[in-house]
C-alpha cells in the first residue's frame, strides 16, 4: 500500500501525470515541433531548388532542340524570300508544309511553303467582313 500511496502522491494535482511524465511529454512536444518546422523548411527549400534547377535544365535542353530545329532540312536549299511589306502574324507546321499567316497593304493572307524544297505552294487572301477586298 505504501508504494501505491507514494505513486498517487507523485501525481500532479488535478492530473494523472507525474512530474517526470510531464517533463518527457514537454520534450516530445518540442522535438516534434522542431521536426515539423524542419520538414516544412525542407519542402520549401526543395521546391525552390527544383524550380531554379528546372529553369537551368530546360534552358540547356531548349538550346539543343533549337539547334536541331534550326538545322536546314535539305542543306543547300533556302526558303523563298518573302515579299517586302509583309508582317508575319503566325506560322503553323504540318509535316512538310509551313502555313504563314501574314498581313500587308492588301489585307490578310495565308502562304503555304513546302519545307522540303522551299517553294511557295499557294498563297490565299482572306476576305473579312467590312474588308476593302469585299467592296471590289
Amino acid at each position: 500500500m505504501k508504494s501505491h500511496s507514494k505513486l498517487s502522491s507523485d501525481k500532479i494535482e488535478g492530473t494523472v501525470f507525474s512530474p517526470r511524465q510531464v517533463r518527457i511529454l514537454k520534450i516530445v512536444v518540442v522535438v516534434l515541433g522542431i521536426m515539423l518546422v524542419a520538414g516544412f523548411a525542407l519542402v520549401i527549400g526543395t521546391l525552390i531548388y527544383q524550380s531554379s534547377n528546372l529553369t537551368l535544365r530546360s534552358k540547356s535542353k531548349m538550346d539543343a532542340r533549337q539547334q536541331k530545329i534550326l538545322e536546314p532540312l535539305n542543306p543547300g536549299r533556302s526558303f523563298p524570300a518573302l515579299p517586302s511589306g509583309i508582317t508575319i502574324l503566325s506560322t503553323a507546321l504540318d509535316q512538310n508544309r509551313l502555313a504563314i499567316t501574314f498581313s500587308d497593304e492588301k489585307g490578310l493572307g495565308i502562304m503555304i511553303v513546302d519545307t522540303q524544297n522551299g517553294t511557295i505552294v499557294s498563297t490565299s487572301r482572306l476576305r473579312l467582313p467590312n474588308s476593302p477586298m469585299l467592296k471590289k
